[in-house]
């Protein structure tokens, strides 16, 4: 159980007595979190749409961050990985700024995105269109990621990460983008 449900659920607050009220929830969210919960899938992969599935995993990933529920956010993490790792479009100014708007800043989800930039996006469309579209804190990451990957950004070096899909990354990468508590085991 999270830490957000154990305390509401055996504390002192009025959802002691069994019911937590969501009133501040979407109900698709709360009916994708209920069948999560019950399936530990999130859409099937004849469902990995980035354009269908990026709001309702955003707004899933918000819900796990808000109520603490880890093992909900490493779910969706990994969602949207394999919606990533389907695509060819990376995602636009628009859904970086609403990330980075609904998510904390320590958030693993920004880091999947500043990832999904790096290894996957080419850059000069963003910097010719809309480069002040993103937020300053992604262009920030992004620097940083560069210089700790490849010591900085080597044309060849560049290209010859992007030839990996982002999936095979990610499998390497997995403790970077998954929530570990002190007693979970890592990837």
């Amino acid at each position: 159980m999270s830490p957000y449900f154990n305390a509401a659920l055996t504390g002192k607050f009025i959802e002691a007595n069994g019911v937590v009220i969501l009133d501040d929830e979407d109900p698709k969210t709360f009916q994708l979190f209920n069948g999560w919960l019950y399936t530990q899938v999130i859409f099937q992969d004849d469902e990995l749409d980035f354009q269908n599935c990026f709001n309702p995993l955003l707004n899933l990933y918000e819900f796990g961050e808000k109520r603490l529920i880890s093992t909900l956010q490493n779910a969706v993490i990994d969602t949207m990985i394999r919606v990533l790792s389907n695509s060819k479009a990376s995602p636009g100014a628009n859904q970086i700024r609403e990330i980075w708007e609904r998510t904390t800043e320590s958030s693993k989800l920004r880091k999947v995105m500043i990832d999904e930039f790096v290894y996957r996006t080419e850059l000069k469309g963003i910097f010719d269109n809309k480069a002040d579209s993103y937020p300053p804190s992604f262009w920030t990451g992004m620097a940083k990621e560069y210089h700790e990957v490849l010591g900085g950004p080597k044309e060849e070096d560049v290209y010859r990460l992007r030839k990996f899909r982002m999936f095979d990354i990610w499998k390497t990468r997995c403790a970077r983008y998954h929530i570990h508590g002190p007693t979970d085991s890592t990837c």
